[in-house]
């Protein structure tokens, strides 16, 4: 998988802004969700949450994204977002031995 900068760039400045210009802010909006979801579906797909948790953080990182008009707070959030993930999967896996 991508680290968080190159996952930012691709989603929330490349192809954000493209089709922002062609579709406007809302349908990219959507799109570029729907796509930044669809590539995490291997990893979520059987524990319906994860997915959903998924769809609010990509929107999460969109709002930070055109709220700062910089890429940096969303490059943040994701790497955060993939901290804790990985925090709590080593945390259940060691109380569970």
């Amino acid at each position: 998988m991508p680290s968080p900068p190159v996952e930012e760039f691709v989603f929330r400045e490349m192809l954000f802004a493209g089709f922002s210009r062609s579709w406007g802010v809302w349908a990219a909006s959507i799109l570029v969700t729907v796509l930044f979801v669809s590539i995490h579906l291997p990893e979520t797909v059987h524990y319906i949450p994860a997915v959903l948790v998924q769809v609010l953080f990509s929107f999460a990182a969109l709002v930070a994204r055109i709220t700062t008009r910089s890429l940096l707070p969303s490059v943040v959030l994701h790497a955060a977002y993939n901290l804790g993930v990985v925090t709590i999967l080593y945390v259940s896996l060691a109380i569970s031995r």
